[in-house]
This record gives C-alpha cells, sequence and structure tokens, in this order.
C-alpha cells in the first residue's frame, strides 16, 4: 500500500471516529475587546452527508462546513512556529492582539471592500476542476453520511505555493474553488462589493523565528473580490482576495518592532516601527491600495518596478479592525470550530490567466514572510 493510500485511509478512519463524537452548538463573540478567541469546548459542523449523482448544490456557510470537516487534520501545514490552542486562548492574548490590531484606510474609490469569511460563503457555490477544465457543480453533499463514499481527502494539498503560483491558472493544489452564485438574491456584481460593516479580522499567532522572545501576530483580511490592477481588459481582477499584515513584538509583547505589509506576490517588505503610522498609540495604519487591497504603511503612489504603480490615499473608508476579530489557534490538528481553514480549494474562480486564491494556510506567508 502507497504512503499516500495509508495517509488517506488513516484519515478517513480519523475522521469518522471524530464525527461519530461530534455536537453542535453555538458560538458567541467574546465582547471584551471585540475579540472572538477559539472556545475551549468550540461548536462541532454537522456531518457529512451522502454523495449524490446531481450536479449542482447551492452552498451556504451550513452546508460548506461538512465539506471542510474532512480536510481537518491538517498533515499539509504543521506550523512549529504557531502557538498553542491553550496559550491562543488566555484573555491575556487576546488583550494584546486587539491592542495591536491594525487600523485599514481604504482608498476613497474602493468599489470591492471586505467581508466575513461567513458572508461570502452564504454566497457562493463549490465548483470542480475536471481534466483541466472547468466542471460544473458536483453535489458534494446529500442527506446522510456515507462511509463507503470516497471523502475529499485528494482535496488536502501536501505542500503550499507562493502568491503567484496560487494566482495563476496551472496551480497544481486542491481541484475546488468557490464561486459567487450569480443565483443569490444580491446578484454576482453585488457580492462583489463585501460587506464592511460585518467584516472580521482573522489572527494567527506565531512565535518569531531563531528562538527570540517576542510573538508575530498575522492579522489576515478577506476581500470577496480583487478588481483590476493591471492593463488589459480583465487586468489582473479575480474572485476571491486574502490579504495580510504580521506585527512582530519584543519580549514585553508592549512594543512594536516591525511591521510587514504584504503587497501582490512577493512584494512584502518589513518596516521599522519608526516608519510606521499609530492610531491610539498602538494600533498600525495600513493604507488599502485602490481595487487591489495591497498594504502599505503610508498613501500615496506606491511604485512596483516595470508593473503598473498601486494607489493608497487617505479619505475614504477606515476599518478599525479590533472591533470584531478571530483567534486562530494552532493548526496541528482538527479545527471543529474552523472548519474553512482547511479547505484547500481556491477562494475564487479559476480564470484563464488569474484566479482566486488559496487560503491562508496554504500560502507560504503562513509560517515565513522571508
Amino acid at each position: 500500500m502507497s504512503d499516500l493510500r495509508r495517509l488517506r485511509n488513516e484519515l478517513d478512519r480519523s475522521l469518522l471516529a471524530f464525527l461519530g463524537r461530534a455536537s453542535a452548538h453555538d458560538h458567541e463573540d467574546v465582547e471584551s475587546g471585540g475579540v472572538e478567541p477559539s472556545a475551549a469546548d468550540p461548536p462541532t459542523p454537522r456531518a457529512p452527508r451522502r454523495l449524490l449523482g446531481t450536479r449542482r448544490a447551492k452552498l451556504v456557510c451550513g452546508a460548506l462546513l461538512p465539506v471542510m470537516v474532512m480536510l481537518l487534520w491538517l498533515p499539509i501545514r504543521a506550523d512549529s512556529r504557531g502557538v498553542t490552542a491553550s496559550v491562543a486562548r488566555s484573555p491575556a492574548v487576546a488583550e494584546v492582539v486587539a491592542r495591536f490590531a491594525p487600523e485599514v484606510r481604504l482608498h476613497p474609490e474602493e468599489r470591492y471592500f471586505p467581508s466575513s469569511v461567513d458572508w461570502y460563503l452564504e454566497r457562493t457555490e463549490v465548483h470542480a476542476e475536471e481534466h483541466g477544465a472547468l466542471g460544473d457543480l458536483p453535489t458534494l453533499m446529500g442527506s446522510t453520511f456515507d462511509p463507503s463514499q470516497k471523502l475529499m481527502s485528494e482535496t488536502i494539498a501536501t505542500r503550499v505555493e507562493d502568491r503567484l503560483d496560487a494566482f495563476l491558472r496551472e496551480s497544481t493544489l486542491g481541484k475546488h474553488f468557490l464561486k459567487i452564485d450569480k443565483g443569490h438574491h444580491e446578484g454576482e456584481l453585488a457580492s462583489r462589493g463585501g460587506e464592511l460593516e460585518s467584516a472580521k479580522t482573522y489572527v494567527h499567532l506565531r512565535e518569531r523565528a531563531g528562538g527570540e522572545e517576542g510573538l508575530e501576530i498575522q492579522y489576515w483580511f478577506f476581500y470577496p473580490y480583487s478588481g483590476p490592477v493591471l492593463a488589459g481588459p480583465a487586468g489582473g481582477a479575480h474572485e476571491g482576495d486574502w490579504e495580510h499584515i504580521t506585527v512582530r513584538l519584543d519580549a514585553s509583547l508592549d512594543k512594536v518592532e516591525k511591521v510587514f505589509f504584504a503587497a501582490h506576490d512577493r512584494e512584502g517588505t518589513w518596516v521599522s516601527a519608526e516608519d510606521v503610522q499609530f492610531v491610539e498609540g498602538s494600533h498600525p495604519v495600513v493604507y488599502s491600495a485602490r481595487y487591489g487591497h495591497a498594504s502599505y504603511p503610508s498613501a500615496g503612489i506606491q511604485s512596483r518596478g516595470m508593473l503598473p504603480a498601486d494607489r493608497t490615499a487617505d479619505g475614504g473608508e477606515t476599518w478599525q479592525t479590533w472591533g470584531n476579530i478571530k483567534i486562530i489557534a494552532d493548526p496541528s490538528g482538527p479545527r471543529k470550530d474552523i472548519a474553512w481553514l482547511a479547505y484547500a480549494g481556491r477562494w475564487g474562480k479559476t480564470g484563464v490567466l488569474f484566479s482566486g486564491p488559496r487560503g491562508p494556510v496554504f500560502q507560504r506567508y503562513w509560517t515565513s514572510e522571508t
């Protein structure tokens, strides 16, 4: 038996045992500081159901969780620098996360705003690629769970990709992708605009590399759509857009040393705290580029060499992210309350040149910005 087949069999058995113990209950946000840490006894997604032969299934948030629970064991991306779940749940860490959460300043001409993951999933369908082409919607879940059916373990990735690789059509990670549902009551174009009012920031805690004392806090933002930033008919536009910054704290967890501003593929950079703007003393200011949402420490024309410059500016919507934060704890085991974190497919439909990105866990930035 091959190692891959053995891994999949072990995964299937583990999931069946896990689902047999699962029970669902509500999960409430922690009011203090707007931070929602992973609960000690988090809610469990409902169990998967039988795979049927029809070719289409609307995907709302409640239906997506059973799909993604199959992907939860994450041998894909064990994070040796991740902070353990018990540490991430502590009130002290939640306070630190809220204290250094950024203020995101969107361009006055911005049309494509952030949203929570839940908001997006309620407006999407899941598609499958077949033989290199875009296939119809298979019905991934039916009314009951049948252990004889093949689990979607092939969707689990065994490696990560640079952002550039992930956006290109020939990416080799999971063969499923999410697509904004044209039949949704808001319509496809309206759904691209996101919903700033309910947008949530997703936090990944890391120890510092090289055994240095301190902490690195990644703040991840999700946008349902990335608008055109290049010349041409499409201009690099694509559905789905994961962006982030990383705040590096010293050993006291009381002082920012540097902030990493992610920008497009490999264009992000670390900026010393002395060159970063702060509001209310501790919240770094992030300027989000018009349409493409790359992060910068200042307003103005952001040169990209031979590529068209990004534009950032004051005067647009201001997003104080500390009002709605979800802490993502150590991702080394099954995550019952954050099922989407293990989804290895694309967050947005595939295109001829550009496609939706992979989720945070499947990006190289998850463990290092170098």
